[in-house]
């Protein structure tokens, strides 16, 4: 398996048929000096990485799980090969993929990165048929270890906006970098924004033409591939996912105002009617 490279991975195989794993080794030789991590991004929760007994059995091996931005991440700390066996399980052997790659790094200087919950919506080119939708986005924000990350770096994050509609039934994750099978993406917008530490921007992303009949809950999967000037191989892939509610955009009937005028109309016509046929 090639270091530092994003590989998309499936169960399929040549045959028609579904493998319940995939097995790998990488090569670790500069353990001693660095820790390595693998992370994994699966279309379902329960396609995991498992070690093999060849490496769990190794003197001192250590290493622990963090989910976070779409990733499973298995960081290894000790290991006194310098080959690391594991395997890719799909426990319900499912037609499925997986994103995948292992590098080495320091815990100290990784960044975290986090998308906070404040969104802005607004409707505009508004007709009876359509709207359109404009979402503004709390900036990206980003942590070196416990401080922020200052501006002496340039870091660009190409970013795409992608609506599903929200399906309780189906377990496919959407905070996933995986293709998916099942969900359909209904709308996609795309923007570039670059991180600034003392003047922070939000990010704007608009999705055109979404009728007003289809008044949903929606999932915004925001995908994010951050580039830093400084690495020229550090890329990451960012995945977050957010509700957005547009149950809001059904057009009502309008109200009739020709009740208004016959009502009373009728109503006096009716007295008289009464008033007769009384007398």
């Amino acid at each position: 398996m090639p270091i530092n490279q994003y590989i998309i991975e499936t169960f399929d195989d040549k045959n028609n048929l579904t493998r319940a794993e995939n097995k790998y080794q990488i090569y670790v030789s500069q353990r001693a000096t660095s820790q390595v991590m693998i992370e994994l991004s699966p279309e379902y929760n329960d396609i995991d990485l498992n070690f093999t007994d060849e490496t769990l059995n190794s003197k001192d091996f250590n290493c622990v799980v963090n989910p976070v931005t779409g990733f499973k991440k298995y960081r290894i700390y000790n290991s006194e090969n310098d080959n690391v066996y594991f395997n890719v399980i799909n426990p319900k052997k499912r037609k499925a993929n997986y994103m995948i790659r292992y590098y080495y790094t320091y815990e100290e200087d990784e960044y975290g990165y986090y998308l906070h919950d404040n969104i802005i919506k607004k409707y505009i080119d508004e007709n009876d048929e359509y709207i359109t939708l404009f979402l503004s986005i709390n900036p990206i924000d980003i942590t070196l270890k416990k401080s922020r990350l200052d501006n002496s770096y340039t870091i660009y994050f190409y970013i795409s906006g992608i609506l599903y509609k929200n399906n309780e039934t189906s377990k496919e994750l959407l905070n996933t970098t995986s293709i998916l099978q099942d969900q359909t993406p209904l709308y996609e917008d795309n923007t570039v924004n670059v991180y600034s530490y003392k003047n922070p921007e939000n990010f704007n992303l608009t999705f055109r033409n979404i009728p007003r009949k289809d008044n949903y809950i929606y999932d915004l999967q925001i995908q994010v591939n951050v580039f830093i000037n400084r690495y020229l191989f550090n890329e990451e892939f960012l995945i977050f996912t957010k509700k957005i509610d547009l149950t809001d955009i059904k057009k009502e009937p309008e109200k009739s105002y020709l009740w208004y005028i016959l009502g009373p109309i009728l109503g006096v016509i009716g007295f008289f009617i009464d008033s007769i046929l009384c007398y």
